[in-house]
């Protein structure tokens, strides 16, 4: 096996890609718990709503059917979704930054 074949071997978790940390804020639990090679595809799902994340290898991309974008497009697409969803955390009825809440004071 060449050089180039043994890397695209490796194994990446869902928790070291950069959508982990948006996704499960959101509430969205990882479908796919690691991905191999240079490019990976990761999807998600929270109720009926799937989202699937493509990365490596200059390809950090997401689609969920309503929508799709880069990297810095994600966040604010689940803020538009989601914003007003009750908390499900226990972060009492201040502003909470564990979760994609948003308490008043």
């Amino acid at each position: 096996m060449t050089d180039f074949e043994t890397a695209n071997q490796i194994v990446h978790p869902v928790e070291t890609q950069w959508h982990y940390k948006y996704l499960t804020k959101y509430g969205f639990k990882p479908l796919d718990k690691q991905g191999i090679g240079f490019v990976r595809r990761y999807r998600y799902q929270k109720g009926q709503h799937t989202i699937t994340c493509t990365t490596g290898a200059n390809a950090d991309y997401w689609a969920d059917g309503i929508a799709g974008g880069y990297w810095a497009d994600l966040e604010p697409h689940l803020q538009k979704l989601y914003a007003n969803e009750p908390c499900t955390s226990e972060c009492s009825q201040e502003l909470c930054t564990e979760c994609a809440c948003t308490h008043e004071a």
